[in-house]
């Protein structure tokens, strides 16, 4: 609690943290102009983003690097940054990886994600002296007026806190399965079930084809939706995020953070294993079959697509990056390919 009394003004969701005996006024709330050349400082390396966050008191977890700021909806991401002050709010996280090529693969990931028809948070590369990707939060609403940014911070919580599970406990694999835990929770909390559970299959479906074996329960969040049932206020998951094909890192577990059917190595995922999975999500095989269709003809081609630039600047090397990254999905493209004409 020490720590998020000093680094817990700016957290994920709406929520603020702070000493009693230091409540920050009302007036503390604001943004200042941040040109690039202090922007390619700020991300230059872990001690400078680290002060960044220092400073503003914000509090992220995760494994990448990574700094909260804002920009002017209304300007390009050449201009318009702003370092939040005080209370406010931030409405981009900036990330940076001592991994090579990571910002530029989880770009084409997000991109690619959105090309299949799943719902993401909106990325964009930043040509800095440190490859960063800019991501848009979605725990934010942002708007300009009179010329003022004004950001509105959101209720979520990722499937670890809404199933009651530590963050130590995001990679267990729920009674029944996760697969089905999530389906569970979905048809009985979420205001539109059908479309949120064909997003969480088509994206199950998306993180299997591009080797994305770190999906675990905290990278599925829900926002809370001013609907009610029963009394019970109704959920709607969240654009998806973090998506990154981490079988492209020899390093890193081959191992699934979610099941898919019963099969945690990504490995040994066959028809059979998805079958099972459309039974875990309570959904017949056939419509499995269109959404795993669906990722068959636009996957490859968005990827390839992003990596061209089709969809914001990239850099110079990420049409290469695309092309790996399509020929390494290839073998569980196969898989796919076979599951949906069998």
């Amino acid at each position: 609690m020490a720590i998020l009394a000093h680094c817990g003004r700016e957290c994920i969701g709406d929520v603020l943290v702070w000493y009693t005996d230091d409540e920050p006024a009302p007036t503390e709330l604001g943004y200042s102009p941040l040109a690039l050349d202090e922007l390619a400082g700020i991300v230059r390396g872990l001690p400078e983003s680290s002060a960044e966050n220092a400073s503003s008191r914000l509090s992220l977890a995760g494994t990448q690097n990574k700094i909260g700021l804002a920009h002017n909806p209304n300007l390009d991401f050449e201009h318009g940054w702003l370092r939040p002050k005080g209370l406010a709010a931030t409405t981009h996280l900036l990330k940076t990886s001592y991994l090579r090529d990571l910002s530029e693969i989880e770009y084409l990931c997000m991109s690619a994600a959105a090309g299949c028809g799943i719902a993401v948070a909106r990325t964009h590369l930043l040509a800095l002296p440190t490859p960063t990707l800019a991501v848009e939060r979605f725990d934010r609403n942002a708007n300009v007026v009179g010329g003022v940014l004004r950001v509105e911070r959101r209720h979520q919580e990722d499937l670890a806190q809404a199933l009651s599970l530590t963050p130590g406990s995001k990679y267990a694999e729920l009674p029944g399965g996760s697969a089905a835990s999530i389906a569970r929770l979905i048809r009985s909390k979420s205001v539109r079930p059908a479309r949120d559970l064909a997003q969480f299959a088509r994206t199950l479906l998306f993180c299997y084809a591009i080797g994305n074996c770190d999906a675990h329960l905290k990278n599925y969040s829900i926002i809370l939706e001013a609907s009610k049932r029963d009394g019970e206020p109704l959920i709607a998951l969240t654009p998806v995020y973090d998506l990154v094909s981490t079988t492209r890192y020899p390093r890193f577990s081959r191992e699934l953070a979610m099941a898919i059917g019963g099969v945690r190595a990504i490995d040994d995922v066959d028809p059979a294993a998805l079958t099972n999975l459309a039974n875990d999500l309570g959904i017949t095989k056939a419509a499995l079959q269109k959404i795993a269709r669906d990722i068959l003809d636009n996957a490859a081609g968005a990827i390839g697509a992003a990596g061209d630039g089709a969809y914001g600047p990239v850099f110079d090397s990420t049409p290469y990056v695309a092309d790996d990254l399509v020929e390494e999905m290839g073998p569980r493209l196969e898989v796919l390919d076979t599951f949906c004409i069998g």
